[in-house]
């Protein structure tokens, strides 16, 4: 049995997947907190790492519809 993965288009998506939680991660918020500072500041890091998945999903599904 053979197995091959050979480089092509498919590295675009996965770029941008890259930058986008790469993106998401160096934005995040991390000064200190205190009490409910921290659960704010959790939600917004977790509607920064929605936005790259979001981001993410669209490029792999425009990558899987393009013939």
């Amino acid at each position: 049995m053979t197995f091959t993965i050979q480089l092509g288009w498919w590295l675009v998506p996965a770029l941008i997947t890259a930058a986008a939680f790469g993106w998401s991660t160096w934005q995040q918020d991390r000064s200190p907190a205190y009490d409910y500072g921290k659960i704010g500041q959790g939600i917004g890091n977790a509607v920064m790492h929605g936005i790259a998945l979001i981001v993410t999903l669209a490029a792999w599904m425009i990558w899987a519809l393009i013939p």
